[in-house]
């Protein structure tokens, strides 16, 4: 779907951001009037550096890739104001692939059912996959053949305060709609939506 018809502008606000990451290349665009303009484009090695809005215009958003949005006021009396996306659902199995070393911007894309990180097929040993969240970010890694994270616990027994690190491997999951970094350690991971 072209990512400048995904968002609908109702309960936006002018220069509000919609922001892409794409094989390494972050892709912008500002809300102006009514539309989306193509702001920039600018490499993930290059971040901060000068950029084009060469090809943002016909950019199109896959099945399960994330997206940002930058809200200029994301509440109105203290309640957030909602905001829509739209375009067909495909309930149609996908998959996403990636390189080795890559880094993606994904989100669950099933209407009503979390995603677990078991299926997931080919991931390689240390990829991580990053869950922004209120606080910290849960960050899961691949590992024996299982998808954790480690929990730090603190307890003080007899006045002597101690912390203890354990890897959970029974919440591996994401929400509908949540999004989600996944960092290819070296394998070429498949997620079959």
């Amino acid at each position: 779907m072209n990512v400048a018809k995904l968002v609908e502008p109702a309960n936006l606000t002018e220069n509000d951001i919609l922001i892409i990451f794409d094989n390494g290349v972050y892709k912008s665009w500002k809300l102006e009037g009514a539309s989306w303009t193509p702001v920039t484009i600018v490499t993930q090695d290059s971040p901060t550096g000068a950029g084009t809005t060469a090809g943002a215009a016909n950019a199109t958003l896959a099945r399960g890739q994330g997206i940002w949005l930058h809200r200029q006021n994301p509440t109105e009396g203290g309640n957030a104001k909602p905001f829509y996306l739209y375009g067909q659902y495909s309930s149609a199995a996908a998959s996403t692939s990636l390189a080795a070393n890559e880094t993606m911007l994904l989100a669950n894309p099933n209407p009503g059912a979390s995603f677990s990180f078991s299926s997931i097929t080919s991931p390689g040993g240390d990829d991580k996959i990053i869950v922004p969240g209120a606080g910290m970010p849960k960050v899961y890694t691949y590992k024996d053949s299982a998808w954790g994270y480690d929990k730090t616990t603190t307890e003080t027994v007899h006045g002597l305060t101690v912390q203890s690190k354990e890897r959970v491997t029974n919440e591996s999951s994401v929400g509908a709609g949540e999004g989600f970094w996944y960092k290819s350690a070296g394998g070429s991971p498949t997620i079959n939506w």
